[in-house]
């Protein structure tokens, strides 16, 4: 996976502001809190091993215990919630400087400056708190002052001050340098979500809008388009005898009241639509199946009051549809019975197809009756509609048919008109207002008919089965948070091998070895054991930096540190096996451990912590005294064995499994963005082509509906049909004037209908233009089309070159300023300028080049 490339974040705290980076604060935070607490339990378990000798006598050196504690409590409460903010990082570093400072009072003078006092662990916790949230420089000058605290007071306690002072300053450097490596994975992932949910969002947004595009067409057939069709044919979409168009003449006054009436709802739901009040659907109740039977109910009272006589009804089963398996259950016996909510959108998608399938009843099954059934299962619904009409071929109208032309010797559905017209809007309305519909909700449409048995179309919706979310991203999150862990943790080992050397020179004197062959060579033998230890260590890194230990490297590591731990014991004397001088059975097992640690699952490291526990308590035991000093220091040895390794496991598996959580809340939160993009996108459509539609076709519609124009009249019913067939060619796609600009079908319509002659010339390629300068364009056109009088209009779209013209004849006494409505002139992908030339206007269209689609 590749992130691209982003600046690295040196300080957790300061650079905590996005979502990868929040999640990696508040892992190592509680990382740390974890460790502070089990700090708080090692003082106690100090102060009790020393009581007898030393707090019981004077129980006010039980401040310093007792200020860690307190103050512990209050740093663990705020670091589980969240990054810590930096008057509480300030106040730590303040806090273990003072009880740094204050040791020669807190703990026994035996036990001052050594690596295995609450003392140095408490200050080295105040400096991880310190390197994790400040940035490098600062960090660094914290690290220093906390050595100062603590080597100061302590400063004639040699050597044990100089080996506490130098892992102090060690684990913390090495922190520092894992943080930093985690940190710019985690601001790299940043940018990487960022720019993956950028472009999930447009997908979506796009998606959404074709959506909306589709719903926006399917609205128009069945409304607008049904109802211009029924005017054209003479009926206003009652089913007519199939020989010719009935005698207008003899239409009854009820039947034009009906038409009227049709056309005056039709009118108010696109005006509400307008209005931005939605769409014709209803909204969402307390009740999902009540909402389904109203919207259902109420298509049926539609279509009761146009004539067709509709039996309705409405079950419910109160069991799943079919018997599958369900996570935490069987087929037979499934996990739950709970009904399955159902969308507000899949109800209003069942609604609207069933007004379709009962106005295709209506004009072209030859009868006046039908049956709809709905059934409820728990998990899904069922709606059917009958009817024993004259039946079709059903295999032409099925989605997957693309062949327009109807199969030979097979007649069109009843109705008039044209066989080839009438087959279309068929088609037409079968795709995409009920396939379509059903498809967009995650449902599906069954259509079954043969000429002469009648027609049964079903819809069917199914409850999705919840499935387990595995993100991709998530995964490659993951692994470059383990690829970050183990070479942080490669780097620890290398330097705390080479931070080793010092003891392994310095004290080579201390090398003790049994008379026998190998006694001469113990001046040297603490080198030797060091470059063995080196060599190991590389080897080791060199693996992980590549990939994890396998179970049998891991094996090998693990039997390499016991080995270490027992040859560390041979060459030290006495109880100088938990000294520095024994460093081989001291430091080096917790730093040979971490590859183990970050590169085996949990129960695998813990054992492998446990079985060098256990080799460290045998060595321990056998050679130490009954002296609080020496248990202290066995204690503390164990003790930085296993909470190393668990702080390394805090900031690894925790890390990964965040991973999965960071991604999923970041598709989460570009999911919610492309929402809200989409609702923003889709608003300005709808406006755009509503408000198309309300120039070139409401205005026909009211009319009829007011009064003002007779539907009987020829003239009005062949007006209708024109328009009806501009929005038919609009709505499937081409093959009319328009060209590729098939918005303008309608436009163009009503323009030849006042005795304008529409020339439209487009070179390159329509769809490379941006989205948004060709709803300009369209918009531009369609209302020009609407002022330009009688005449030649010519349209010549230049879309590789990003300019056009527009020319229509000029009206008299227009001056060259005039053009169409002043405020196209501003919008805000193009440009225009508007000129006469001679007897014409002419408008010159300019837009950016670079606004082109991908």
């Amino acid at each position: 996976m590749s992130y691209g490339t982003a600046q690295a974040a040196y300080s957790v705290g300061d650079w905590m502001t996005a979502r990868a980076l929040d999640a990696f604060a508040s892992v190592i935070f509680r990382g740390l809190a974890v460790l502070r607490a089990l700090v708080v339990l090692y003082a106690v378990a100090y102060v009790a091993v020393w009581w007898h000798d030393w707090y019981g006598p004077h129980p006010w050196r039980l401040v310093g215990p007792a200020l860690v504690l307190g103050w512990s409590i209050a740093w663990v409460a705020v670091a589980a919630r969240r990054a810590l903010p930096r008057w509480i990082v300030l106040a730590d570093v303040a806090v273990g400087a003072t009880i740094g400072l204050t040791a020669p009072w807190t703990v026994p003078d035996p036990s001052l400056g050594d690596p295995s006092s609450w003392v140095f662990f408490s200050v080295l916790l105040s400096g991880m708190g310190a390197v994790c949230a400040l940035r490098t420089r600062w960090s660094l000058a914290v690290m220093l002052v906390l050595a100062a605290a603590h080597a100061v007071p302590a400063y004639d306690h040699r050597p044990p001050i100089l080996t506490s002072t130098g892992l102090l300053l060690f684990i913390c450097v090495a922190l520092r340098q894992s943080i930093v490596l985690l940190v710019r994975v985690a601001t790299q992932a940043d940018a990487w979500l960022e720019a993956v949910g950028a472009r999930a969002r447009a997908e979506a947004v796009a998606a959404a809008r074709a959506r909306a595009d589709r719903a926006h067409e399917r609205f128009l057939h069945d409304t607008v388009l049904n109802m211009l069709a029924g005017i054209g044919l003479g009926g206003a979409g009652r089913a007519c005898p199939p020989a010719a168009a009935p005698a207008v003449a003899a239409q009854p006054a009820p039947a034009l009241e009906a038409v009227r009436s049709r056309c005056r709802r039709i009118v108010d739901q696109v005006e509400s639509l307008l209005a931005g009040s939605g769409d014709a659907a209803a909204g969402p109740q307390a009740d999902p199946d009540a909402n389904l039977d109203g919207l259902v109910a109420g298509v049926v009272d539609e279509a009761l009051d146009d004539g067709l006589t509709v039996a309705y009804r409405f079950v419910r089963v109160q069991r799943p549809r079919w018997r599958r398996p369900a996570r935490g259950g069987t087929a037979d016996c499934p996990k739950t019975l709970a009904e399955e909510p159902l969308p507000v959108d899949v109800a209003a998608a069942l609604a609207a197809a069933v007004r379709e399938a009962l106005t295709n009843v209506r004009r072209h099954a030859g009868v006046a009756a039908a049956r709809v059934t709905v059934v409820r299962w728990l998990d899904g619904v069922r709606v059917r509609i009958d009817d024993a009409g004259v039946g079709f071929d059903a295999a032409r109208f099925d989605a997957a048919h693309v062949d327009p032309t109807p199969a030979e010797g097979a007649g069109p559905p009843a109705g008039g008109g044209g066989a080839g017209d009438d087959a279309g809007r068929a088609r037409l309305g079968l795709r995409g207002s009920v396939h379509g519909r059903m498809v967009d909700v995650g449902g599906w449409a069954r259509i079954l008919s043969r000429p002469g048995i009648g027609t049964r179309v079903e819809l069917h919706w199914q409850a999705a089965q919840p499935a387990v979310a595995r993100s991709e991203h998530g995964a490659d999150l993951r692994r470059d948070y383990e690829q970050a862990i183990r070479r942080g943790v490669g780097i620890a080992v290398l330097t705390g091998v080479a931070v080793l050397s010092l003891p392994a020179i310095g004290y080579r004197g201390h090398a003790r070895l049994p008379a026998g062959p190998l006694h001469p060579i113990a001046p040297v033998a603490s080198l030797l054991l060091w470059a063995v230890v080196a060599a190991g260590a590389l080897s080791t890194v060199v693996i992980i930096r590549r990939r994890p230990l396998d179970g049998r490297e891991a094996l090998v590591v693990l039997a390499f540190v016991a080995l270490v731990i027992l040859t560390g014991a041979t060459l030290a004397p006495g109880d100088e096996v938990i000294r520095i001088y024994d460093w081989a059975g001291t430091v080096a097992p917790t730093v040979l451990l971490l590859p183990i640690t970050v590169s085996r699952p949990t129960r695998q490291w813990a054992l492998a912590v446990a079985v060098i526990v256990g080799v460290e308590l045998a060595v321990g035991l056998m050679r130490l005294g009954s002296q609080p000093l020496d248990v202290v220091r066995l204690l503390g040895l164990l003790y930085g064995v296993s909470t190393i390794q668990l702080l390394v496991t805090v900031a690894g598996p925790v890390l990964r499994a965040t991973a999965e959580t960071t991604t999923a809340a970041a598709a989460m939160d570009a999911e919610l963005g492309a929402s809200q993009d989409a609702a923003a996108a889709i608003r300005r459509d709808r406006a755009r082509r509503l408000a198309r539609l309300n120039r070139d076709v409401l205005p026909l519609l009211r009319s009829v509906g007011a009064g003002g124009a007779d539907p009987r009249e020829e003239t009005v019913r062949r007006l209708c049909a024109s328009r009806a067939r501009a929005l038919r060619r609009m709505l499937s796609g081409g093959g009319g004037p328009a060209g590729p600009l098939t918005e303008l079908e309608t436009a163009i319509d009503a323009a030849e209908a006042r005795g304008a002659m529409v020339v439209l010339q487009v070179a390159g390629e329509l769809a490379a233009v941006a989205t948004d300068v060709r709803e300009e364009l369209v918009d531009l056109l369609s209302e020009t089309l609407r002022v330009a009088p009688p005449g030649r209009v010519t349209v010549t779209l230049l879309c590789d070159g990003g300019e056009g013209f527009i020319s229509y004849p000029a009206a008299p006494g227009v001056v060259a300023e005039a053009g169409p409505e002043p405020r196209l002139a501003a919008l805000s992908a193009l440009v225009t300028r508007t000129e006469l030339d001679e007897d014409n206007t002419v408008v010159e269209l300019r837009w950016p080049v670079s606004a082109t689609a991908a």
